[in-house]
């Protein structure tokens, strides 16, 4: 946290939260040098920069059993279960994640930055991997990589509010109330069983 920004775990100003969040907007002014959050967001924010060029993404470290190596993959997409004409939307998704345009999106060079939305299709990564594109950047390779040792994130009752109710209970921690970050996560998991039991 030392090389982030003070406001780290502050709610964002839009996505309930989720975006527009302090860090973000100071990574994107370039007032600090480390950002956390699904791989995309550093694209986009450092889009803003005075080089572009300068951002450098990492793998995270490999844990056993990919406990913690999870990455943000892509936006989803659910066809509702008695919606009509599923087929047609369907057709509309593959062509989309498809579409090499879009796929070209993620040229560094591209005038309205770098969606860094990957497809979800090994297909498309033989291929590459064969015939690598002139405009791929190195970090495709690095977020495919990442998959094969990640772990899913489970979905719960909660979604994003879990982090809600375990917010006040892990900073008793980075504010020095709780001296073992153990023990504060610990509670915050008991914290969100006995919200999911209230149900």
């Amino acid at each position: 946290m030392a090389m982030a920004n003070p406001d780290i775990l502050l709610e964002g100003a839009s996505d309930a939260g989720v975006n527009g969040t302090p860090d973000e907007v100071a990574f994107a002014a370039q007032r600090v040098g480390l950002y956390f959050k699904y791989f995309n967001a550093p694209l986009r924010m450092a889009a803003s920069w005075d080089d572009p060029k300068l951002l450098h993404l990492g793998p995270l470290p490999k844990f056993t059993n990919g406990e913690g190596s999870t990455v943000f993959w892509t936006t989803g997409c659910a066809l509702m279960k008695y919606g009509q004409n599923k087929e047609k939307a369907a057709e509309y998704i593959k062509a989309l994640t498809y579409d090499k345009q879009i796929l070209e999106g993620l040229d560094r060079r591209t005038k309205s930055g770098h969606p860094g939305q990957l497809p979800p299709y090994k297909s498309i990564y033989a291929e590459w991997a064969a015939n690598k594109p002139d405009w791929m950047p190195d970090f495709v390779g690095l977020v495919r990589g990442q998959l094969d040792r990640a772990k899913a994130i489970d979905n719960n009752l909660f979604g994003l509010n879990q982090f809600v109710i375990g917010k006040p209970i892990w900073e008793t921690y980075l504010k020095g109330e709780e001296s073992n970050p153990k023990v504060a996560m610990q509670k915050v998991v008991e914290a969100v069983h006995a919200e999911m039991k209230r149900g």
